[in-house]
């Protein structure tokens, strides 16, 4: 991995809007304007280029990473944009001399008997100078689930599955999609094919629909040769 040469600058500021793009202003390089107010703006510099992180700060422990959504990285050079979540998710950004380091995070039944945990799904490099967005390296740990407790589960999904969507109990349905894609990070085959296939089988509404595709979107950063799904 290569290193910045040269002098390094950090700023970092948890500003009001106007007093924020001023800031990142005097370092080269400001966040593009937003609908939404603007509470990090975080740059870093070298001989080799400027990159600035904007997006809303939710904690920050210093020494550790800032919690952001809604984050975008720009390369000062061209405007371009190296990353960009949506608010829907939520990074954790390390600001170190010469690079940031970002790593998503997200909630998953992925503890001992299906306990809620929140878990990094991967992480990202950038560095100065560079003009193409980072490779995710994939974070998502194993679950702590059985091969008992995986089967068992598969079989209550086909039950559910085979329902007609009228006498379906709905009111299950999120936490059955976000035990499906836990059951996918695990390994197991068939919830694998199931859960690519939910939003075409389980014919689901557009708010379950689209926590089912946060969840695709974060398996494929993981596993990205494991094949579409189905339209």
């Amino acid at each position: 991995m290569r290193s910045a040469t040269g002098s390094v600058k950090i700023i970092l500021t948890f500003l009001a809007a106007v007093l924020l793009t001023d800031a990142a202003g005097a370092a080269g390089c400001r966040c593009p304007p937003g609908e939404n107010v603007r509470q990090l703006a975080t740059t870093i510099e070298s001989d080799k280029g400027q990159l600035v992180a904007c997006g809303q700060s939710e904690t920050s422990i210093p020494p550790g990473p800032v919690r952001v959504s809604s984050l975008e990285i720009y390369n000062c050079q061209d405007r371009k944009a190296l990353l960009d979540f949506d608010a829907a998710e939520t990074e954790l950004l390390y600001t170190e001399p010469d690079r940031f380091r970002v790593v998503l995070v997200s909630s998953y039944p992925a503890g001992v008997h299906w306990q809620r945990l929140e878990v990094p799904v991967a992480e990202w490099v950038l560095l100065p100078g560079e003009h193409s967005g980072p490779v995710a390296t994939p974070q998502f740990p194993k679950p702590l689930l059985t091969a008992s407790e995986i089967s068992t589960f598969v079989r209550q999904y086909q039950r559910w599955l085979a329902v007609s969507p009228k006498k379906r109990d709905w009111s299950r349905a999120e936490d059955i999609i976000a035990k499906l894609a836990t059951a996918a990070f695990w390994g197991d085959p068939r919830a694998i094919k199931l859960f690519l296939n939910a939003h075409r089988d389980a014919g689901l509404d557009a708010g379950i629909a689209e926590t089912w595709g946060l969840y695709e979107f974060e398996y494929r950063l993981v596993h990205p040769n494991s094949g579409r799904s189905p339209n």
